[in-house]
């Protein structure tokens, strides 16, 4: 054990319920490596015994209640993606230790693991149980290379199709007997939460504590993916019965056709606000913030003071309105700000923006339609256009496009592109590879990178292709903005 996982562990011991959970292992010939969690059912620890790592958990007075459950579902089901767990005195679980990754969030390779989980749940169905809690605060499967494993083994996680099989009934019947709408629900919200980040989280948080209970409404959550790419596939999936295997195989086939049929899948929703209008103009409010109307804009920071919008609004607009260019193209567009910028201030005839989410693309319509702008936006990728304009930018995407939202994989690949669309100019910002947001989206386990993602093979690929490359600013430590000349 490193010096610094010893004083986590230390540290930690402070709390009373984690020291106890320590002295339990500890009297099993168990030694804590590292603290993985603390939930409602266990406190869980990577731990040597002898010679081999496990993953042990200390079972709460909760988790014991459920544990006949555990222990029955364990019995009957041999599927792959159970461990092969281990009881002692009823109080601790334990099994081997294999290094695990969780969900990719990426929209298909996310898809592509709902279908293993259809996979085990028409596995545990097979013996008349469903497992419902998938995970509301996270995840409570894994995987590993490409195959799904089960970390949950809480009692409570399951329910039973048939009334007479369950080996325990205690007061909540919802914990032990299968209730279609209520998987429906769980299933969805468990999409919010990994699909959707911290943002699916927060909204779920918010819900939970405004109910006091896990019981929120279909409509409630469709409202949540109303406008997204999958508004269409859950729509279907509320029709089925979450409760019986054939259930399961129908959600698997929607999910294949989907993925089939879909090249362009997006899970995050778009984050606007409201656009509010008045005698000066409109006022929109999201991710982007700004005042404009048919002459003039003026970005403003609220909501999301994080985001710099303000800040990288004035170093790009401060190159800009240097350079002279008829012709504009934003990608990644968002609420269309830039795109404003280059029409409203820098006077370029023609002005595009594009976006892999539709919500953005209508808002930015409709905005521009207000105004008589007459700008353009498209539910387009980088990928796919071949036109060339005069000034590109690419703002805060480069990271997503890498590996995340298109598969470029290299740098090279990326700047080609660009090179190959543009006449004059490219303003790119470019998450450093020390970003959060860079290290979480270009470092996806089932990607093939054909380079490391970091700003030294941004700045040698760019080199090849611009006459000059030049760093202009940042808009935080680790986000510096470049002017490519060609």
């Amino acid at each position: 054990m490193s010096d610094d996982q010893a004083k986590d562990i230390r540290d930690k011991q402070a709390n009373p319920r984690i020291h106890s959970a320590i002295s339990l292992l500890s009297q099993h010939g168990f030694h804590p490596k590292k603290l993985i969690g603390v939930g409602k059912d266990s406190v869980t620890f990577k731990a040597k015994k002898g010679n081999k790592l496990y993953i042990a958990k200390a079972l709460s007075d909760y988790a014991r209640i459920f544990l006949p459950i555990t222990k029955d579902v364990v019995s009957r089901c041999k599927s792959a993606s159970l461990f092969k767990i281990q009881i002692l005195n009823d109080e601790i679980i334990f099994y081997d230790y294999v290094d695990l990754n969780s969900p990719n969030p990426n929209p298909i390779d996310f898809l592509r693991n709902l279908i293993k989980v259809c996979d085990f749940q028409r596995e545990l169905l097979l013996q008349g149980i469903v497992m419902w809690d998938l995970g509301i605060t996270g995840a409570n499967y894994m995987m590993s290379n490409s195959d799904m494993k089960i970390v949950d083994y809480g009692g409570n996680a399951f329910l039973y199709t048939d009334f007479k099989s369950a080996p325990i009934k205690p007061p909540r019947l919802n914990l032990v007997y299968a209730n279609n709408q209520f998987i429906q629900q769980t299933f969805l919200l468990h999409i919010i939460v990994i699909g959707f980040g911290q943002r699916g989280a927060a909204k779920i948080s918010t819900w939970i504590q405004d109910n006091h209970r896990l019981d929120i409404s279909l409509e409630k959550i469709m409202q949540f993916y109303k406008g997204t790419s999958f508004e269409t596939i859950f729509q279907e999936i509320l029709s089925i019965d979450l409760t019986t295997k054939l259930g399961w195989e129908e959600t698997k086939h929607i999910i294949k056709k989907y993925l089939n049929n879909n090249t362009k899948i997006v899970q995050e929703l778009a984050d606007i606000h409201k656009v509010i209008a008045n005698k000066d103009g409109l006022k929109v409010i999201g991710y982007q913030n700004y005042l404009i109307n048919s002459s003039s804009l003026k970005p403003i920071n609220m909501g999301h003071e994080w985001a710099n919008t303000k800040k990288k609004w004035s170093i790009v607009f401060e190159i800009m309105k240097k350079l002279e260019f008829k012709s504009y193209l934003d990608v990644g567009s968002n609420l269309g700000l830039y795109v404003f910028t280059a029409k409203v201030l820098c006077g370029s005839k023609k002005a595009i923006g594009i976006d892999y989410n539709k919500q953005y693309i209508k808002i930015c319509r409709e905005i521009s339609a207000h105004l008589d702008l007459g700008c353009e936006f498209e539910n387009l990728s980088l990928g796919d256009i071949n036109e060339s304009y005069d000034c590109i930018t690419l703002l805060g995407v480069v990271h997503h496009i890498y590996c995340r939202t298109e598969n470029f994989s290299s740098f090279t690949k990326i700047i080609e592109k660009i090179d190959a669309i543009s006449k004059k100019y490219v303003i790119i910002e470019v998450p450093t590879e020390r970003d959060p947001k860079a290290m979480k989206w270009t470092n996806i386990p089932s990607r093939n990178n054909e380079e490391e993602y970091n700003l030294i093979n941004f700045i040698k690929a760019a080199q090849k292709r611009f006459r000059s490359v030049i760093k202009i600013e940042n808009v935080t430590s680790e986000r510096p903005i470049y002017l490519l000349n060609k």
